[in-house]
């Protein structure tokens, strides 16, 4: 008869020998671990006063940007996950979610047909409600930085400081709990106009206020100023530049190119004024000088002839070598106006606005330019506001699941290639072998899947784009020969 196995927990009591580690399990082994940073104390968030937030990057909090693991198991082997230590380990507020559940799940419509392929399965979830909008003013303390299941970017807890309520937005880039962001996009407040001398200095409201967290409209975001969770309109809600790691960046205002056009006309103008101003003094001295010269060469030629006649003559003489010399010089000045009369009539067109040019600069007044993450460079109403800041968890882009049941628990279902179905289930598949019957790239219904194939109507063009982001028409990717 077999002996019962004794548990090595069972003999804790009585074997002291006996370690902590060879009794506790582990699975997985951290080879990149974090340095230990003593924790902060405490911070009353309500005491804070309105201040810059401090600069965080990984060589300042000592962490690795990726942790990676001994492979202990093959399911860890490959794994790689971003280090978000500073993530809150419990639950969201329930009041603040609500539960993912229908037929959406499993990538179909109401009718039950799927319309997006390889969805279903995955973890129960719930959807957090994100404030994209940020219309509510006043100071906002960040209680903590949250994982959203939803999206790949993190989420923060703010509380109103006034009205006490909490909700959830976007979290920038280096944003941690104990922080205070604002959003200035109802306006600004009565205390920061005051303390401008109640007008707007652009330079003392952008150093006040265009921090990393706060909401601002893109017409008091300096040039150059990296944001995200932009919005289109006035009214509208965040809908650029929300996943992980995107933001887009202020390349010029509207406002600063018709001021620029307007000074570049004035100045040629007065310029211009100014040359004909001199032009005319100038050529009056010249016909003073020449009437005075010609009266004293009169003069002396009738003294040394010494008679009255001879004088006169000698006079008249002189009068019509002037007046020769006078026409002269009136043809090569005609020939000269001639010459610039065309760069004047020209330069009287540019340098006057129509009604027609008033209205394009008031309305290029109205846009600011703005590079989003994708290249594309597109006009964006001034009233818009977007977030300072870039979105957090930039190394989402860098993890492994490591396995395939990740993916599954992500809600992700495995994607089978064309080749490997049946005739009546593909294009690709059927026959024998791997061969897909000598036809070009395509998709489940037919439709050319490269090859440069254009999908896109070349009659909807949309006006406020300036710049078309970079596209791999029929071209060969980066890397591939």
């Amino acid at each position: 008869m077999l002996q019962p196995r004794i548990s090595l927990r069972q003999l804790r009591p009585t074997c002291s020998r006996l370690t902590s580690p060879l009794l506790s399990r582990h699975h997985a082994t951290i080879v990149e671990t974090p340095s230990a940073n003593p924790p902060d104390a405490p911070v009353n968030i309500y005491s804070l006063n309105v201040a810059p937030p401090p600069m965080r990057d990984a060589s300042m909090t000592g962490q690795s940007a990726l942790r990676r693991y001994r492979p202990r198991t093959p399911g860890i082997r490959h794994l790689v996950r971003p280090v978000n230590d500073h993530l809150h380990k419990g639950r969201p507020i329930f009041k603040l979610t609500f539960p993912k559940k229908g037929q959406s799940r499993g990538g179909r419509n109401f009718t039950g047909h799927v319309t997006v392929r390889h969805r279903g399965g995955g973890h129960k979830r719930r959807i957090r409600i994100v404030d994209f909008d940020r219309f509510k003013g006043g100071q906002h303390y960040v209680e903590r930085i949250e994982h959203d299941p939803g999206r790949s970017a993190h989420i923060a807890l703010v509380r109103d400081k006034e009205a006490g309520t909490k909700s959830y937005i976007i979290a920038a880039e280096g944003l941690r709990a104990g922080d205070t962001v604002q959003s200035y996009r109802s306006g600004i407040p009565k205390e920061l106009m005051d303390s401008m001398g109640g007008s707007i200095d652009h330079g003392i409201l952008a150093s006040k206020t265009a921090w990393r967290g706060n909401c601002l409209p893109l017409g008091m975001i300096p040039v150059g100023t990296p944001i995200f969770n932009i919005s289109l309109a006035k009214q509208g809600r965040g809908m650029y530049c929300r996943s992980a790691g995107t933001h887009g960046l202020i390349i010029g205002k509207g406002e600063d190119a018709v001021q620029k056009e307007l000074i570049k006309k004035m100045e040629a103008k007065r310029a211009r004024d100014k040359a004909k101003a001199q032009q005319k003094a100038e050529q009056e001295e010249a016909e003073k000088l020449a009437a005075k010269g010609a009266k004293v060469a009169a003069a002396k030629e009738a003294a040394e002839k010494g008679t009255a006649e001879d004088a006169e003559k000698a006079e008249e003489e002189v009068q019509e070598k002037f007046e020769n010399k006078a026409a002269a010089d009136a043809d090569l000045q005609t020939k000269a106006q001639d010459k610039t009369q065309g760069l004047e009539e020209v330069d009287d067109g540019a340098l006057t606005l129509s009604d027609e040019d008033i209205r394009k600069l008031e309305k290029a007044a109205q846009y600011v330019t703005v590079r989003l993450s994708s290249g594309e460079v597109r006009l964006i109403d001034k009233e818009a506001a977007a977030t300072i800041g870039v979105a957090s968890n930039g190394n989402h882009q860098y993890r492994q699941l490591g396995k395939a049941g990740r993916s599954r628990w992500l809600g992700i279902r495995p994607t089978v290639r064309g080749l490997a179905m049946n005739a009546n289930e593909h294009p690709h598949g059927g026959g024998r072998g791997k061969g897909k019957g000598n036809r070009d790239p395509v998709s489940p219904w037919g439709k050319p899947a490269k090859s440069g194939y254009k999908t896109r109507d070349k009659h909807k063009l949309d006006k406020l784009i300036v710049q078309q982001r970079p596209r791999n028409h029929g071209k060969r990717r980066r890397g591939y020969s």
